[in-house]
């Protein structure tokens, strides 16, 4: 049986009629079913929005996905050279010459540079995959000469063919969503070297195949800073996904928060071993509230499902990745949100202006590239305060000093911080083992 999911429509299918994505961007690689629109709400967030869902199973199903990009997207000959290749050529000068005559007016068609992302769910999940739908969305709005596309719910096993018939078809840059694409990707990068391939906390690097990711542990730090001044019982729930890097890193970040705010305070920390599980997730927030007697609620998950539990439960509540201040009710606090324009336009810039090195993209709040949404209006006034004032001395100065300072990884490098958290390093955390 296939993974629960919700309501009786199909969360793959959008509303109302399909159309081609106007402006800058490109209609979607088909997939299993066509991409549809209709308020930018999937079938998934209208269903998630109402008052009780209903859960069932939902199978993935797959199309063959290297027809669909050889069919669906624009076609371009597939025998050419790179702009990699193209400005090594020129050298500095004629890069230079090339970038200037770009930069000017009309945007023709040999202006352009076409950018591709591979995700391995759909864009309505409401939390990693739709921040980075969002993100593509920011980066052709602001780059006049980008032209984007994208396939939603890509099965591993088809990776290495899409990164590849997209290059072939035109596509300069392909950037997976996902880290378990590594492998595939990094193949795809060896087997066309003048395009650029990027993989969302991957862990290896190449000619052409890198990485990138965003320090949301900063975001995750004020979150916890705000859950540690409106706790009323010291008991701070916290649902974790999966027991890797990026989770621990969030984990720690919110735990230094809090200890921070409350030195009294306990997170209570449960992994549900799952990116997208609404019922299992849903269960797992009960019983820290039932068992642990919490009342403020964290969570890693793409799905609002420990959020509305939360909210049920009458607790303050903040979500992950995108905004989900819809299912936090009257004590959402805030949510960390990833702003992947921010990662994607450099390193787009970079490609199209021949400094593409290819090395791995980690930056944090200070960049831009992460950030925290507005405190809901229930938020007490001296909470928002405080944490409106650390945020501001967070993006002037250096913000990971001020989120591990005491802690174990106060020395360590980005590479360090990217690729090789595995534990919680804070005593105020308890179920700090999976």
């Amino acid at each position: 049986m296939g993974a629960l999911r919700p309501c009786h429509l199909d969360p793959d299918r959008r509303l109302g009629s399909t159309r081609r994505d106007t402006g800058r961007y490109h209609r979607p690689v088909a997939t299993a079913t066509p991409t549809r629109h209709r308020s930018c709400l999937t079938a998934k967030q209208l269903c998630l929005l109402q008052p009780n869902p209903i859960w069932l199973p939902k199978p993935y199903l797959f199309s063959d996905l290297s027809r669909c990009v050889s069919n669906n997207t624009r076609r371009k000959t597939t025998v050419r050279k790179s702009r990699r290749t193209l400005l090594a050529s020129l050298g500095t000068a004629g890069a230079a010459a090339l970038a200037g005559c770009a930069g000017g007016g009309g945007g023709g068609e040999s202006d352009s540079l076409n950018a591709a992302w591979l995700y391995f769910s759909e864009v309505g999940d409401l939390g990693w995959t739709y921040s980075h739908d969002q993100g593509r969305k920011a980066a052709a709005a602001q780059l006049d000469y980008l032209e984007t596309d994208y396939s939603e719910s890509v099965p591993a096993n088809r990776v290495e063919q899409s990164a590849v018939q997209y290059s072939e078809n035109g596509f300069d840059i392909v950037f997976g969503a996902s880290g378990t694409f590594t492998d595939a990707m990094s193949a795809a990068a060896e087997r066309r070297p003048d395009d650029a391939f990027l993989v969302a906390g991957g862990f290896q690097k190449g000619e052409a195949f890198s990485n990138f990711m965003s320090k949301l542990y900063h975001a995750r730090y004020l979150v916890g800073y705000a859950s540690g001044m409106v706790t009323e019982t010291d008991r701070i729930g916290y649902v974790a996904a999966n027991p890797v890097s990026s989770v621990y890193q969030e984990v720690n970040g919110f735990a230094s928060g809090v200890q921070d705010a409350n030195p009294d305070a306990t997170v209570y920390l449960r992994f549900s071993n799952t990116w997208f599980d609404p019922p299992k997730e849903g269960e797992i927030a009960q019983a820290l509230i039932d068992d642990r007697g919490v009342d403020v609620m964290a969570q890693h998950q793409d799905s609002p499902a420990v959020m509305r539990t939360a909210a049920d439960n009458g607790l303050w509540t903040s979500g992950y990745a995108a905004d989900m201040s819809d299912f936090g009710g009257d004590k959402h606090l805030m949510d960390p949100v990833f702003k992947w324009e921010n990662v994607f336009v450099p390193i787009i810039e970079q490609v199209r202006n021949g400094e593409w090195d290819a090395d791995f993209v980690f930056p944090g709040i200070d960049d831009e590239a992460a950030d925290i949404t507005e405190p809901s209006s229930g938020v007490p006034d001296d909470v928002v305060s405080e944490v409106t004032s650390i945020k501001e001395e967070m993006t002037a100065d250096d913000p990971d000093s001020v989120v591990w300072e005491g802690s174990t990884f106060v020395d360590w490098s980005d590479e360090e911080l990217l690729f090789s958290v595995d534990s919680v390093d804070f005593d105020n955390v308890e179920g700090r083992q999976l």
